[in-house]
């Protein structure tokens, strides 16, 4: 086949999975307690939208007693915290993270790529920094779309 035959193919695009790749593609890394998901830790978000797309990052609390029991969500620009990250927080409270809170991150830029749903101690994401204390969610590039 030649270059310009593959450059014409259409190929699906594998969403991240794996916190090792996580880490790696972002070049942070996370300190995380042995058991980094099965815990009852309440605290703030850290978001690192490490692509080069525009994210939505939707939050459905689950808890009865909070105030943000409708969806809530924030926008961020490609880029957008990549470094330190940024603290998720609402108009009127501190936002805590707490079990069964459910986070998804959809692109912003039509091409139709979504992150999760992650599930706060249910899966691997958001991932508890034990140095920090606090949730973190670092957001990659998805494989194969760097030279779009």
């Amino acid at each position: 086949m030649s270059k310009s035959q593959l450059s014409n193919t259409l190929t699906p695009i594998p969403l991240p999975t794996s916190p090792t790749q996580q880490t790696q593609e972002c070049n942070l890394s996370i300190a995380t307690s042995e058991s980094s998901i099965v815990k009852t830790e309440t605290g703030a978000l850290r978001v690192n939208n490490c692509t080069d797309r525009p994210v939505r990052l939707a939050l459905l609390g689950k808890s009865s007693s909070q105030s943000y029991q409708k969806s809530i969500h924030w926008d961020l620009a490609p880029g957008e915290g990549s470094g330190r990250g940024l603290i998720l927080s609402l108009p009127e409270e501190q936002l805590t993270l707490k079990s069964e809170d459910t986070l998804v991150i959809f692109s912003q830029d039509g091409s139709r790529l979504y992150w999760g749903p992650y599930v706060v101690e249910e899966t691997s994401y958001p991932v508890w920094n034990q140095e920090r204390l606090e949730w973190q969610l670092i957001v990659n590039q998805p494989k194969n779309t760097e030279s779009e």
